[in-house]
């Protein structure tokens, strides 16, 4: 083997590992990843009585294939709806709903303010939160003397 052949050889070899690299890094590129699932939109909380608070939200708990994949993923999947009686932004916690796009609270008291969010989540991970939604009870029918 010539002295001029050993020096291409590694060169060559440098540029098939690169041109390798590249093809891998553009077939795993945010274009043939899922997207990511969307936060729920439109949270509306209703004061219904003095222990009920129901909740209705628009969104989808579905995410979308990856581009060039013929088929949906399916996915177990849902809705964590959480729930604040301190402030629209810390103390929450509360359900998850892994059917429709709907909840009543029960375990509320009379006279209270209560703020909700609502995200959706998959095994691949959950959406952002939803924006804050509000309700206040109303005072107890029946007062204690």
């Amino acid at each position: 083997m010539n002295k001029a052949n050993r020096t291409r050889r590694p060169a060559l070899t440098a540029l098939l590992v690169a041109t390798t690299l590249l093809a891998f890094v553009a077939a795993c590129s945010s274009d043939s990843e899922p997207e990511g699932l969307s936060a729920p939109t439109n949270l509306t909380a209703t004061a219904v009585s003095e222990n009920r608070i129901d909740l209705t939200w628009s969104g989808t708990y579905t995410r979308t294939a990856a581009k060039g994949v013929s088929r949906a993923a399916t996915y177990e999947s849902g809705f964590r709806v959480e729930r604040s009686a301190t402030s629209a932004t810390s103390g929450f916690a509360l359900a998850v709903v892994t059917e429709g796009t709907t909840f009543s609270d029960t375990s509320v008291s009379a006279s209270t303010q209560y703020w909700y969010r609502v995200r959706a989540f998959d095994q691949e991970g959950p959406s952002d939160w939803s924006s804050v939604g509000t309700a206040t009870t109303p005072a107890s029918l029946f007062a204690t003397p």
